[in-house]
C-alpha cells in the first residue's frame, strides 16, 4: 500500500522541532557560551567533541534496545514518546542557562568553583541533549524505513523529513530575526531564548501528531543474530560499507563547516550583523532542493544522485577560502551551492540509500 501524503506529512513534521535544536547547538551555543558565559572556546570544542564520541556508544545500544522493544505501541514510538520530555529538558538548560542554573546551582557549588559552573553546565547537558536525540533519532529514522519497501517512495519519505528539518533550521533563524527586525531585540542570548521556548511549545505538538496519525508497520519476526554475527553481516555488506564511508567523508566537511559559520562570517568577513541572512539562503535553497533530488534520482539513480550532490559540496567548500573583509555578497554563491547539494546529501538521498542497503542483510537474515 501506498503512503498517503497526510502520513508523509505527519512523519516528516516531527523533525521540525528537532532541527530547531539541533541548528543553535551547531551554530550558536559555541560562540554564545564563548562570548556570553566564559567558557573557553578550546573548552567548548572538547566537550562538543567528547559529547559526539558518546554516540559510539548509545546510538549501537538505543538502536539494539529499540529493535527489540515489544509494547502495544509498537517498537519505535514509545522510544520516541519517552525522548521527548528529555529532550525538552535539555534544550531548556542549554538554551536558557540563566533560569536552568536556578535549580541547578546549588548541586553544582557542592562540587565546582564558580568559574568551573557554566563548563560543568554546558558538558552535562549537552551529553543530555545528545542521549535525548539518540533516543529521539535512531527510531525515528528507523520508523522512515520500515514505512515503505518501495525504492523510490522511500526518497519520498527521507524528502518530507529533510523539508521539515530544514524548515526547522530556517525557523531557528527566522525567529531572531523577526525579533530584530520588529523588537529591536537581539544577541546571542535572545537568540537561543527565543529558539529555545519556540521549540519547547512545538516539540509536545508535533510529536504527538506524528504518533497519533502514522502507523508502525507491523512487526515481522525474523531469525535473530549475536551482535557478533550482525556485524559480521555488516562488514560483507559491501554497499553498505561504501555509503557509510562516502557519508562520513561528507558529514566530516558538514560538520567542519557549520560550528565555524559565525566565526567566519564575524571575523572573516566582518560582517557578523548579516549573518543570519546567509544562514537563511543556505536553508532555503536546501529546501527548494530536495523535490528536485528526490525527481532526479528517480531519473538516474539515487547513487548518481548522490555522487552529483557530494561533488557540488566539494567544489563549493573550497571557494570559502578565496573571501576576505568586505566580501558577504561574494559568499551567496557558495553558500546557495551549498545549501542546494544539503538538500539531497545531507537528509533525503543517504537515509533513503540505508533503507535499501538494509534489505540486504534482512534477506541474508
Amino acid at each position: 500500500m501506498r503512503l498517503t501524503r497526510k502520513s508523509l506529512f505527519f512523519y516528516g513534521l516531527t523533525d521540525l522541532p528537532i532541527a530547531m535544536s539541533l541548528f543553535p547547538v551547531a551554530v550558536f551555543i559555541p560562540r554564545f557560551y564563548a562570548s556570553d558565559m566564559g567558557v573557553p572556546l578550546v573548552v567548548i570544542g572538547t566537550i562538543l567533541f567528547l559529547v559526539r564520541w558518546t554516540d559510539v556508544i548509545t546510538d549501537p545500544l538505543v538502536g539494539y534496545l529499540s529493535d527489540h522493544t515489544r509494547s502495544r505501541f509498537g517498537r519505535r514510538k514509545v522510544w520516541i514518546a519517552l525522548a521527548t520530555p528529555l529532550m525538552m529538558l535539555s534544550v531548556f538548560q542549554l538554551f536558557l542557562p540563566d533560569l536552568g542554573q536556578v535549580y541547578m546551582r546549588p548541586i553544582y557549588e557542592l562540587f565546582f568553583n564558580e568559574a568551573q559552573i557554566n563548563w560543568v553546565h554546558l558538558a552535562l547537558w549537552s551529553f543530555m541533549l545528545s542521549v535525548a536525540i539518540t533516543m529521539m533519532l535512531i527510531p525515528y529514522y528507523a520508523w522512515g524505513s520500515e514505512l515503505s519497501t518501495d525504492y523510490h517512495e522511500r526518497s519520498k519519505v527521507t524528502g518530507s523529513r529533510a523539508v521539515f528539518n530544514s524548515l526547522g533550521s530556517l525557523s531557528a533563524q527566522l525567529i531572531p530575526a523577526m525579533a530584530l527586525l520588529i523588537f529591536g531585540i537581539g544577541g546571542s542570548s535572545v537568540v537561543l531564548e527565543l529558539v529555545g521556548l519556540t521549540m519547547l511549545v512545538l516539540m509536545p505538538v508535533c510529536v504527538t501528531l506524528t504518533l497519533t496519525n502514522v502507523a508502525e508497520a507491523p512487526y515481522q519476526p525474523r531469525q535473530q543474530v549475536s551482535v557478533l554475527a550482525g556485524l559480521k553481516l555488516m562488514a560483507a555488506n559491501g554497499p553498505f560499507k561504501r555509503l557509510v564511508l562516502a557519508f562520513m567523508i561528507g558529514s566530516l566537511g558538514l560538520n567542519v563547516t557549520t560550528p565555524l559559520y559565525l566565526f567566519f562570517i564575524a571575523d572573516v568577513l566582518q560582517a557578523e550583523d548579516k549573518a543570519i541572512y546567509m544562514l537563511s539562503f543556505f536553508y532555503a535553497a536546501s529546501i527548494i532542493a530536495v523535490p528536485f533530488w528526490v525527481a532526479f534520482s528517480k531519473r538516474v539513480g539515487k547513487h548518481r544522485a548522490y555522487l552529483v550532490s557530494f561533488f557540488m559540496l566539494a567544489f563549493a567548500h573550497p571557494c570559502y577560502l578565496l573571501l576576505g573583509p568586505g566580501d558577504f555578497w561574494w559568499m551567496l554563491p557558495m553558500t546557495l551551492t551549498t545549501g542546494f547539494a544539503a538538500g539531497g546529501f545531507s537528509q533525503t538521498l543517504p537515509n533513503s540509500m540505508k533503507a535499501d542497503v538494509i534489505d540486504l542483510d534482512t534477506l541474508e537474515t
